[in-house]
């Protein structure tokens, strides 16, 4: 077998598939519960089902056919390093049948989620440590003292990366269908190389989500479904749920410090919390927490950044 001198990229999404997922068979591989999670506070456990709420609604955006192409492609040059060309062409050939669900399903799509995975940094403290570890920092850069500083700086990250691998659908089931021909010829180096050039065109994109605004919004769907579950014992609930919005409050306010968004961006929800207060448990109440969502639902979409 001839040494691959140019198949760095393709042999890194390789590893990233079985690092990340293991020997993937089934929809449920590609959504993994497990904590791949950078945590400095104790309170890991809200931040790790924050990133199982995330998964489990990104999961919906997956294709088992996509997920099927890439795991026989993945398996069949596995099959391949081992000189088994009979079984790369059979998985091969079921991949072939499930692109070609997909190139019928999607005429006019392109990439088609297959894998996706989410990782927690986190400086879960509180705001007055926030602010003296900047103070910190600022006494540091006074001194020109940078890297002393940056130190302290770089631990106030607190977010989640989603990562998604996707199948660009044309050039992939082309690939997939070369390498079916030649693993069927026996021609194995051939086709192993053609299987590295097809595992290099599936596209990682990134995308890196505030994690104290989604802790907020969670915080305010849990008042929510008490309201809405409580109606017998009001007085008891306003308390709790009064606790819920101070709650979500000080996490909108813990993203802030962190330079998640300016002062300007946070207002509008602010607001909105502040109008829910008010309405709890009244006719009013629903367009109140349609408001809430809404306006958290647009403040997300302006502070997600996206990275390929």
């Amino acid at each position: 077998m001839k040494t691959k001198t140019s198949n760095k990229t393709s042999t890194a999404i390789v590893v990233f598939l079985a690092a990340s997922f293991g020997p993937i068979s089934t929809v449920s591989a590609a959504y993994s519960p497990t904590a791949s999670a950078f945590l400095f506070a104790p309170e890991a456990k809200q931040s790790l089902a924050t990133k199982r709420d995330i998964l489990e609604e990104k999961h919906q955006q997956i294709e088992f056919e996509a997920l099927a192409a890439v795991t026989g492609a993945q398996n069949a040059l596995m099959a391949l390093k081992k000189n088994d060309s009979k079984r790369a062409f059979v998985l091969l050939t079921d991949a072939t049948k499930q692109l070609n669900l997909l190139l019928a399903k999607y005429p006019q799509s392109n990439l088609i989620p297959a894998i996706i995975d989410a990782d927690i940094l986190d400086f879960d403290s509180n705001t007055k440590q926030v602010e003296q570890l900047i103070n910190a920092a600022n006494d540091l850069l006074k001194d020109d003292r940078v890297q002393d500083a940056r130190q302290l700086l770089d631990q106030l990250v607190s977010e989640v990366h989603v990562t998604t691998i996707s199948v660009p659908l044309g050039s992939f089931s082309m690939g997939v269908k070369d390498a079916a021909y030649f693993a069927s010829t026996g021609n194995v180096d051939k086709a192993e190389d053609v299987l590295y050039e097809v595992l290099n065109r599936l596209v990682k994109t990134r995308e890196i989500l505030p994690l104290p605004v989604l802790k907020a919004e969670g915080l305010l769907k849990e008042a929510s479904k008490l309201e809405h579950t409580n109606i017998g014992a009001q007085e008891a609930s306003r308390t709790e749920i009064t606790k819920l919005f101070d709650a979500a409050k000080e996490k909108i306010k813990y993203a802030q410090m962190l330079g998640y968004g300016g002062k300007n961006d946070y207002l509008g929800l602010y607001d909105a919390i502040d109008d829910m207060k008010k309405v709890i448990f009244t006719k009013n109440s629903a367009d109140a927490w349609n408001k809430i969502t809404t306006t958290i639902s647009g403040l997300k979409d302006k502070l997600t950044r996206l990275k390929k």
